[in-house]
């Protein structure tokens, strides 16, 4: 309601309203009151319930706060640039702001390119992610002379005439294509390479398939793991190793296997056999010649190991179907396999004469009858004749006899035994 008002000072029980009631004038001489303007003693505020209008508005005291305040026209904050205005809760402006400054969370601001960056960090190269935010890349760096990416470079071409890379700490390329005039790649590896030219490539390459090298120029060294295959030549100036790392000649090849095998045809089924050679090479340093047909033909073989001039040596097909260079005899002179033994030993189906030699006691152990021919002698000698100072047995294989006993005793110095067998299990003494 609207009210004529002045001040006044009442003593009395004139005045209008409750207690702290500003006092209005009223009807004729009376005072009255509004209930929406009062004082309170104990807020040491004037409390207004309704607007406050006025040309003027002065706030001496800072440390109050101002709840709702409406403004028409124009307003000035503050009077020096260290003022400090705060504000809890949101402004909402219709109009537009002008600062100097910013500081604060912007991405709901309008009118800016940018507002908002996030994962900021030291040398992060900025990426967009919509149309008003950029993100620092922690796995994208660049100091000032080293470009570094965590991850997978991914590029159509990478050339000498669009990229220049004095040092690049690459873990993984995958490109396309990869043409340079020089690559130094000091660990980890290039793979998944369409096509990859150089004038001189040097390292190691290691891929599982390599079927589309065509042409590697001239190479120092070349290491291969597992199997590999060849189509066209091959010139090597110096020496080749397989199954080794050092060669001491042209080519040498290393396994407890076949070490070499040649082949002629492959394999097709229901049309030509698999027909190839191994020649294999065992501890004792013996050569193994094992053709598919079982078949070794020599046209012309020289001995060149043999003495000059005439030889008794002939060659000779052993009891095991070895061809052994033997020597040739006088027609009526018998000659038989001899050997000394000084220790435990087991006969061999090749000896004839064996000859006892003992420094202490010893043990001749026959071979399994069943290997020897029918009728084929064996001389067991005691040559030291100390047959008398020493135990010397002589037993025959397990579940096998000679004569009616498993084992005889040499007694007597020099003593001897001939005996003979059924090529099955007993051995006869003569």
């Amino acid at each position: 309601m609207s009210r004529e008002f002045g001040w006044a000072y009442v003593v009395g029980s004139q005045a209008s309203g409750p207690k702290g009631s500003v006092q209005l004038a009223g009807d004729a001489t009376a005072l009255d009151h509004d209930p929406n303007l009062l004082w309170s003693d104990d807020l040491n505020a004037l409390l207004v319930s309704g607007n406050i209008i006025a040309h003027n508005f002065e706030i001496q005291n800072q440390t109050k706060t101002v709840f709702e305040f409406e403004v028409s026209g124009s307003s000035v904050f503050g009077d020096t640039p260290d003022d400090l205005h705060q504000f809890t809760g949101s402004i909402d402006a219709s109009g537009s702001i002008t600062a100097h400054a910013y500081y604060g969370y912007g991405g709901d601001l309008e009118g800016v390119a940018i507002n908002e960056y996030t994962n900021f960090g030291d040398n992060r190269l900025v990426t967009s992610v919509g149309e008003k935010s950029v993100n620092a890349e922690e796995n994208l760096t660049f100091d000032g002379s080293i470009l570094a990416v965590v991850g997978n470079v991914q590029a159509t071409e990478v050339s000498s005439s669009t990229s220049l890379f004095t040092t690049s700490q690459i873990q993984n390329l995958s490109v396309s294509t990869l043409t340079d005039g020089s690559i130094t790649i000091q660990t980890g590896t290039i793979a998944n390479i369409d096509h990859l030219q150089a004038n001189t490539l040097e390292g190691l390459i290691v891929t599982p398939s390599q079927t589309n090298i065509t042409d590697v120029g001239t190479l120092n060294s070349l290491e291969v793991q597992g199997d590999s295959g060849l189509s066209g030549s091959l010139t090597v100036q110096e020496n080749v190793a397989i199954g080794l790392t050092f060669p001491r000649k042209k080519v040498e090849i290393k396994s407890s296997d076949t070490q070499l095998r040649l082949t002629n045809t492959e394999p097709i089924f229901g049309i030509q056999d698999y027909t190839y050679a191994d020649f294999t090479v065992d501890t004792s340093g013996g050569l193994s010649i094992t053709p598919s047909s079982g078949l070794v033909t020599i046209p012309n073989l020289n001995l060149t190991n043999l003495a000059q001039g005439s030889s008794n040596s002939i060659l000779a097909i052993d009891a095991n179907g070895n061809v052994v260079v033997t020597q040739v005899v006088d027609p009526g002179v018998e000659v038989k396999n001899r050997v000394v033994v000084t220790a435990d030993y087991t006969v061999s189906t090749t000896d004839y004469f064996v000859g006892i030699q003992a420094q202490s006691d010893l043990t001749i152990t026959l071979p399994d009858a069943s290997t020897l021919l029918n009728g084929q002698i064996m001389v067991l000698k005691d040559e030291s004749e100390t047959a008398d100072q020493h135990l010397i047995q002589v037993v025959a294989q397990p579940n096998q006899l000679i004569e009616n006993r498993s084992s005889l005793t040499l007694a007597s110095a020099g003593a001897a035994v001939n005996i003979y067998t059924d090529g099955q299990s007993k051995f006869f003494i003569m």
